[in-house]
């Protein structure tokens, strides 16, 4: 990978640590600046998550912040999420993912700037955690975008607090992640040695991202996090109209 790649990756691994969403980047950078068809640069950045998400699940094990049953519940169904979503990469076209995602993003993106839901935070039911879980695991497999893309949106309409969402998105990344890359290795499609620059590079700028979490106010993450979401809807819809499948 050229250096400028590796530093944009790196800017996205902060992204990701410091509010939560970022992950969409790896793509488009891997097609830019590499030369990778988006399919081949969706299979390398679904695996390189496991840096991000080694790193995130290390930092808040050692705050002892993952005892909730919503959390355990939400993060157990991202793998077979992950799972489905890594077959139906195989077989969905690029077109139709960019669109549903944009679509579905950047409506999330809107409810959050306006601080929807108004409801109180609250835990949500394991039920809703797990089926959010699933769905993160299948959409964040089949778009190579990142967990906290995904759960972000699904845990706000649950009311759960921003920096909890953060650290749910953050953490999901490695069931995902691992889940993805064993269909991929059976299937010979990953890139190993950019995958593997690309977990490093992610690893680093999450560590210092989520330095600057607990630092910034929750409206601050939220606004920060809407904005993210907006950027994601149009970069999606700009992937499926100019990039090269």
């Amino acid at each position: 990978m050229t250096l400028l790649a590796l530093f944009l990756v790196l800017l996205v691994g902060l992204l990701i640590g410091a509010v939560g969403i970022g992950g969409f980047l790896v793509v488009p950078v891997l097609v830019f600046l590499e030369g990778r068809t988006v399919r081949d640069a969706v299979i390398a950045a679904t695996v390189s998550f496991v840096g991000s998400g080694l790193v995130a699940l290390y930092v808040w094990l050692r705050q002892g912040r993952l005892a909730s049953d919503g959390g355990r519940g939400f993060l157990l169904a991202t793998a077979p999420g992950a799972l489905l979503g890594a077959l139906l990469l195989r077989v969905i076209s690029g077109a139709t993912i960019g669109v549903l995602i944009a679509v579905a993003v950047g409506a999330a993106g809107i409810g959050e700037w306006l601080g929807l839901p108004k409801a109180k935070s609250r835990r949500p039911h394991s039920l809703f955690a797990s089926v959010s879980g699933f769905l993160t695991g299948t959409g964040s497999a089949l778009t190579g975008t990142s967990g906290p893309l995904i759960a972000m949106p699904l845990l706000a309409w649950a009311g759960v607090p921003i920096v909890e969402r953060i650290r749910a998105g953050q953490v999901a990344q490695l069931p995902i992640a691992a889940t993805a890359a064993l269909v991929f290795v059976a299937a010979g499609d990953i890139a190993w040695t950019v995958a593997a620059m690309s977990a490093l590079a992610l690893a680093a700028g999450t560590l210092l991202g989520m330095r600057i979490t607990t630092a910034l106010a929750p409206d601050v993450l939220r606004r920060a996090a809407a904005i993210l979401m907006l950027l994601t809807a149009c970069s999606m819809l700009g992937a499926t109209l100019v990039l090269p499948a």
